[in-house]
């Protein structure tokens, strides 16, 4: 049983967690109990920091009665009692779940109980619980360590990381599964790293990134410490060589420091030797796992080039695909075990890649629909994305996750029992010629490929597939990676060993970094002024490295301090930084296209005005940080307030935590020194100085001119330049060129720049781009699109209406979240798109928007007039930013009666509906456009998907609708909230297939042609079947995809004359599943196999034959839930497809028969045996079959890869391949 204490905190009453153990080292310092949340702390401090003359400790007489002392004349402060309460849990560690055993921690104790001895490298498999037991045992010795305390005794333990997410998670893991008591600050376990400190003075345990204890240890906190545990040492990061340089020098200096150097694949002689045998030693332990796995080399042809990286990466994402789906097939038919499968490959565009191919596949393969979900994984990822990945899927689903190195350790996926590793990774590499980083792909060492081999056989006896040879592991990979140290800029590295004290950079390295690299960036660093003539740090320097960034960019931080737009400068760095916030916008791919379309509309009213990346982003981070309306509130009133307006404006709420975390880490380490709290606004009239900074320190930014006024676009997926800092469009002014051309010429100088900036803000100071700034930024704000007014006439001339804005009769409208029906799995089914509680906080009125200037005017159709004075009701619909100074709001009447009355009142669900194409509706990034229809007779518009034109989904449909088109529909929904209007032709279409079925159909299946309507990625084709009436939006497609298809999909063109046969056939009694993580109790009762062809078992819900429209409508009266209905569109949708059983190329024949005459010798190589004869690999796309009868004695014995030759008999059109008579 283990105990922990719980009290509000004094200010706000937030519980307050603290481990017993803690509150019993506060006893015994003499510390007072913590009464104050995190949040209070800090500013508690700040204020006895501040008073004038501070309370300390006075050491009482010996044997003096203090209860008989009274208050003297400063007065006392009255401390009324708390109640602290106890809470008492009991521990989760099991030590038989772990290969780490009390007799290891004996044997690590025993070693360094000796003062002499302070270093244990400690080598252990994956699964030994190096990372997780080894901790636990530390805090908790067992019985055999005679010194409960031993490894805590003078200080905390202090565990490193090279990942925030292992981090965070093995301390969560620790603190939560095995000690039980939770982790933060003043609990048994904490952590900290540069996004979050969730740790304090008073944990047993702190988990820190490596980055973290670098600073540490130049803060002089070894002192503190009691014991270090440098985890994953095999990556051997820069951080990690740099602290074991400084450690090095450190221990003798702390005696009671302890270091151990944990492991699973490390030469762990070098560290024992780097360190010395009189003080370290080696610790090896032993896997615990019931299970281990098998290694499978790949053989042949089946393995990557990887002698030449550059055609390796051209096959990488096809051979890992390959991979993937063979296993999948060998798992779903139960040749394998059931198990989760992990691809390793080299970053996140072949992660995309390989991730669409396989959902696709999975898409179109019955056997896998049901039970497979593919996942991405990489750094990147949103937190929330990468926990559920790592946790156990469904018993009932394969996972396929596809990882980026990420997952080669600490960070381990639940449930994997195939791994299969490219033996590639993307690799930074400094340039020293052209002082950039380049991330070219490398092959990874062999301790590389045994960590990833690792992650399976944990829960089942794992297999491994790589993609290269033994001999090419054997031979091209090198025993463990190359030092980060010496492939990198060695800049930051010299600032760092200079900060903590050593002058000598060349020598007491594990392994020594290029000498020329040392010499180029010792002279870089001299030329910022980091260090002076003689080679030390400068107060500069110092400063320098305090900030949390590069040093190109920490320097750029310190020069923007001088300019006085470090707020600004701070702001948007964590944004436009390499590796930085892209994901600011909220987007989901798999939204409907009114979802789309409300949400682009929102996002492009914030990007209005705006003339580049920096002015965007500062404006995000002004509305969002400083909600409208917040003014006088709390700091947990606007938090609330941030969140809802970045729900309501589609804004990342993570990403701008995270943005203000880095910003006020850049800004702290800035100004430490002060006791000021407050920061001041972002001014949005010195954003010229920001611009010229960025040009003058980051040339390759100058010449990057944005858009004009109004036409701006945030590119969230942009990519920087080579050996570029930042991903940034910014605008430039051509006066510029002259200005940095003498700072290119003599050097860069404050001084200089000042000069510049100064002459450039005079002649700016009437520009109405600059004057007008606050006006054009944030005109959305007070005017939003869709919002509607009371306008009154002021002017008609020249059919320019310019009105007056009156009341609000609207404001923007809500917007209700809706999904599409989606090609790949539905997944994340809690996030089912509600409507939004609280509408977007705006001004309510113009006349709020007293510092805001603009003007009104009415767009009206040729021939419409409104004489002054009179009074309309107008729609906002764009801006105008001609006068950037005076933005123009453009209104258009809105038409009476509304467009969507007339039709919901002319039109109920399941009515059949003409409507018109009049054009398609897309979105930069987003490769799912709709179709805009217009309904004539109430003249509404509609959004059709390209899943209300055909079973089979193509986007490419739309591209053959002309507009003026006349399709027929059936309505599916009439929302009166959203003034949305859903219809399909599916129903249509449905009919049309029960006519193309019937003729001269045999045993439900018939023969027609085709011709190719679209090529999608690598390996499918769509073709569009004899019988469709584009004309009329009748549309009969089928997609074809791998070995059903005649011949690579890459030879296919969409729209070519070559016609093909194709056998269809509809499915009228095969079971269709689709995912659905819940269901109401009324359906509960409602569905079933006994009530008929719908049921709901164990999160699918499953559908036998074809449904209906009829049936369709019906279930969907059972339950108006979305989930529900999205669920049941697939299921129709699938269960109405038509399914291939044959393609036959109909020119194939007469083309092959000129390569290969009748009669002609053709070489091959046998590839297959059976007792009816022998099939030949002639090319990549072509085989060939000598039947038995065209065999000689003894012939079908021959071994596979045995070269043989032929005589071409004939062109079999049915299986595409040569028949041959043996020579």
């Amino acid at each position: 049983m283990a105990k922990k204490w719980v009290v509000p905190c004094k200010v706000c009453g937030t519980p307050i967690e603290y481990s017993d153990t803690s509150h019993q080292r506060m006893k015994e310092h003499g510390h007072s109990r913590p009464e104050y949340c995190k949040d209070h702390q800090p500013i508690h401090r700040k204020w006895k920091s501040s008073m004038g003359v501070s309370y300390f400790d006075l050491a009482p007489l010996p044997g003096a009665d203090l209860t008989t002392m009274q208050a003297g004349w400063l007065g006392s402060v009255y401390h009324p009692p708390r109640k602290h309460e106890a809470v008492v849990f009991t521990p989760g560690f099991d030590e038989n779940r772990f290969g780490l055993t009390r007799q290891k921690v004996f044997e690590i104790y025993e070693w360094l109980k000796d003062p002499e001895h302070q270093v244990v490298v400690v080598v252990g498999p994956t699964g030994s619980g190096k990372s997780t037991a080894l901790p636990y045992w530390l805090m908790n010795p067992p019985d055999e360590v005679g010194e409960k305390d031993f490894f805590t005794r003078r200080g905390q333990i202090l565990i490193t990381q090279p990942r925030i997410l292992a981090t965070e998670k093995i301390a969560k893991y620790l603190g939560e599964q095995l000690i039980g008591s939770g982790i933060g600050a003043g609990l048994d376990v904490g952590f900290r790293h540069s996004k979050l400190p969730n740790a304090d003075r008073m944990n047993t345990i702190v988990f820190e990134t490596d980055g973290t204890l670098i600073n540490l240890i130049q803060r002089g906190g070894l002192s503190d410490l009691s014991l270090i545990m440098i985890d994953e040492a095999h990556e051997r990061s820069t951080n990690i060589d740099q602290i074991l340089r400084l450690l090095k020098k450190a221990l003798p200096l702390y005696p009671h420091l302890k270091l151990l150097i944990v492991s699973a694949t490390i030469n762990a002689e070098k560290f024992v030797d780097f360190f010395g045998r009189n003080t370290a030693k080696t610790v090896d332990l032993e896997g615990k796992g019931k299970f281990g796995y098998q290694v499978f080399f790949a053989e042949g042809e089946d393995a990557l080039p990887l002698e030449d990286l550059a055609r390796s990466g051209k096959f990488v994402v096809r051979a890992l695909t390959r991979k993937v789906i063979w296993l999948l097939t060998e798992i779903v038919e139960k040749r394998k075990p059931w198990g989760d499968i992990l691809g390793f490959l080299q970053g996140v565009a072949q992660i995309k890649e390989v991730a669409t191919i396989i959902r696709r596949e999975v898409y179109q393969n019955e056997k896998f629909r049901d039970v497979v979900v593919v996942h991405e994984l990489y750094a990147h990822l949103p937190e929330e994305e990468k926990e559920f990945v790592e946790q156990s899927g469904d018993s009932l689903q394969v996972r396929v996750i596809i990882s980026t190195n990420v997952a080669e350790a600490s960070l381990t996926v639940e449930g994997v029992v195939y791994v299969v590793d490219s033996g590639l990774e993307f690799q930074g590499q400094w340039d020293r010629g052209t002082t950039s980083q380049k991330v070219v792909p490398v092959l990874i060492s062999k301790a590389n490929a045994r960590q990833r081999w690792g992650r399976s056989g944990r829960t089942a006896e794992g297999e491994v597939y790589c993609l290269y040879t033994e001999k090419q592991f054997n031979e091209l990979m090198l025993d463990y990676p190359t030092p980060a140290i010496q492939r990198s800029s060695m800049e930051e590295v010299i600032l760092t060993s200079k900060a903590s004290g050593f002058d000598d950079i060349t020598s007491g390295w594990i392994d020594s970094p290029d000498a020329k690299e040392l010499a180029r960036a010792e002279v870089a660093l001299k030329s910022k002024g980091a260090l002076d003539s003689e080679g030390s740090i400068t107060e500069y320097g110092l400063l320098v490295k305090y900030i949390p960034y590069p040093i190109l960019l920490a320097d750029l931080v310190m020069k923007a301090d001088q300019l006085g737009v470090a707020i600004e400068v701070a702001t948007v760095l964590p944004i436009i930084k390499n590796g930085g916030q892209r994901r600011l916008l909220t987007w989901k791919w798999d939204w409907d296209a009114y979802t789309k379309r409300d949400v682009a509309q929102i996002h492009r009213g914030l990007m209005t005005g705006c003339l580049d990346d920096i002015e965007f982003c500062l404006k995000i981070y002004s509305l969002w940080s400083e909600p409208l309306g917040s003014e006088g509130k709390t700091e947990e009133e606007k938090e609330s307030q941030r969140e809802k307006w970045a729900k309501a404006n589609f804004v990342n709420h993570r990403v701008l935590l995270d943005i203000q975390t880095q910003r006020e880490a850049v800004l702290e380490a800035l100004y430490r020194h002060s006791k000021e709290t407050a920061r001041r606004g972002i001014q949005f009239n010195l954003l010229d100085r920001v611009r010229m900074l960025f040009a003058a320190c980051l040339p390759e930014v100058r010449g990057i001119v944005a858009p004009s006024l109004g036409t701006y676009n945030f590119q969230a997926g942009a990519k920087p330049q080579q050996g570029s800092s930042v991903i940034l469009t910014m605008a430039t002014f051509p006066e510029w060129k002259e200005y940095f051309g003498v700072l290119d010429e003599m050097g860069y100088s404050p001084i200089l720049l000042g000069k510049f900036v100064s002459e450039w803000e005079a002649k700016a100071s009437v520009d109405k781009r600059v004057t007008g700034a606050f006006s054009r930024l944030f005109l959305d704000q007070a005017v939003a699109i869709s919002s509607r007014f009371e306008c009154s006439v002021t002017s008609s001339q020249d059919g320019q209406i310019d009105v007056s804005l009156g009341e609000k009769v609207s404001g923007r409208k809500e917007v209700e979240e809706a999904y599409r029906l989606i090609e790949e799995e539905m997944e994340n089914e809690e996030d089912n798109g509600e409507a939004q509680e609280e509408e977007h906080p705006v001004l309510s009125s113009p006349e709020e928007a007293v510092a805001l200037e603009f003007q009104a005017k009415l767009q009206v159709a040729d021939g419409q007039e409104y004489p002054l004075g009179s009074r309309v009701l107008a729609e906002v619909v764009a801006y105008d930013f001609t006068d950037p100074g005076c933005p123009v709001v453009i209104l258009e009447p809105v038409p009476l009666p509304d467009p969507f009355d007339l039709f919901s009142q002319r039109y109920q669900v399941s009515d059949e509906v003409w409507v018109e194409v009049v054009g398609k509706e897309e979105y930069p990034g987003d490769f799912r456009p709709s179709l805009v229809v217009k309904e004539k007779e109430s003249g509404h518009e509609i959004l059709m998907e390209p899943e209300d034109l055909s079973f089979t989904f193509s986007s490419s449909l739309l591209d053959r609708l002309a507009v003026g088109t006349t399709l027929r529909a059936v309505v599916e929904e009439v929302n009166t909230s959203q003034h949305r209007v859903k219809v399909t032709s599916l129903p249509i279409l449905e009919k049309e297939l029960d006519v193309l079925m019937g003729a001269g159909s045999s045993n439900g299946q018939i023969e027609t042609e085709a011709c190719v309507a679209e090529v999608r990625g690598k390996d499918r084709v769509f073709f569009q079947l004899e019988g469709s009436r584009p004309e009329e939006g009748i549309f009969f497609l089928v997609s074809v995809s791998g070995k059903g298809l005649p011949k690579p999909a890459k030879e296919f063109q969409p729209g070519e004359t070559q016609k093909y046969k194709i056998r269809v056939k509809r499915q009228t009694d095969r079971e269709t599943r689709i995912p659905l993580s819940r269901i109401s109790e009324k359906l509960h009762s409602i569905l079933g196999w006994e009530q008929g062809n719908l049921a709901w078992i164990g999160g699918l819900l499953c559908y036998r034959g074809r449904m209906t429209q009829d049936q369709l409508f019906e279930y969907k009266s059972y339950d108006g839930d979305k989930s529900f209905h999205r669920a049941l569109n697939v299921l129709y949708a699938r269960s109405n497809q038509l399914w291939v059983t044959k393609v036959v190329d109909s020119g194939w024949k007469e083309r092959i028969l000129q390569d290969y005459p009748v009669g002609s010798k053709v070489q091959g190589r046998v590839i297959g045996s059976i007792s009816a004869g022998l099939t030949l690999w002639i090319s990549p796309s072509l085989e060939a079959f000598i039947p038995r009868s065209l065999t000689f004695d003894g012939m079908l014995d021959l071994s596979i890869g045995t070269e043989i030759a032929g005589k071409v008999v004939e062109a079999n059109e049915e299986r595409t391949n040569l028949i041959l008579s043996a020579l």
